[in-house]
């Protein structure tokens, strides 16, 4: 049921293939990644508290070793157990021989399902902020900074879930 409260260990392993922006050349490279970290959700009466941390790193290249530490806190609140609003913060630093980066996001999330029907219906709005600074290497001395708004409306197919309740605790 829709109310069960959890808490786990996650991993998983990527590759990324980017342009370098500090190279003069137009040649992608390639990034090995591993992500660990641990997720909880807890359930009060009609909220859900759902709560990540961990550490993303770069397997590439021993000498550099890239570390990027990130968490993030989002709350539900179940108006009806198909009716839910959200809200959610996160934060991320990242630290290497050449650059420290850091940055944050807030964001929200109104969604509903009609009782008996296929398909749950969202509107969602994130905005994300990340400011990065340069020490050595190319571009030493460089600081930028970004920001970011994305806002999407949608329709969820909730396979296996009668409610969006019930959706959110098989999701984790």
């Amino acid at each position: 049921n829709g109310d069960a409260n959890l808490v786990g260990l996650y991993g998983s392993f990527g590759e990324t293939i980017y342009t370098p922006l500090h190279d003069n050349t137009d040649s992608p490279g390639t990034a090995q990644w591993a992500t660990e970290g641990l997720e909880g959700a807890l359930n009060v009466g009609n909220w859900r508290f759902y709560g990540q941390a961990g550490v993303i790193e770069e397997l590439n290249d021993p000498a550099v070793h890239d570390r990027v530490a990130f968490g993030v806190a989002q709350a539900t609140y179940y108006l009806t157990p198909n009716f839910t609003v959200s809200g959610w913060a996160g934060v991320n630093g990242f630290v290497n021989s050449d650059s420290t980066s850091g940055g944050g996001r807030i964001g929200s999330r109104i969604e509903f399902k009609p009782d008996g029907w296929p398909v749950s219906f969202f509107a969602t709005d994130q905005l994300r902020a990340t400011r990065v600074s340069y020490s050595g290497g190319a571009p030493a001395g460089l600081t930028q900074t970004a920001i970011e708004n994305t806002a999407m409306v949608g329709i969820r197919v909730p396979f296996g879930a009668s409610t969006r309740k019930d959706l959110d605790a098989a999701d984790g």
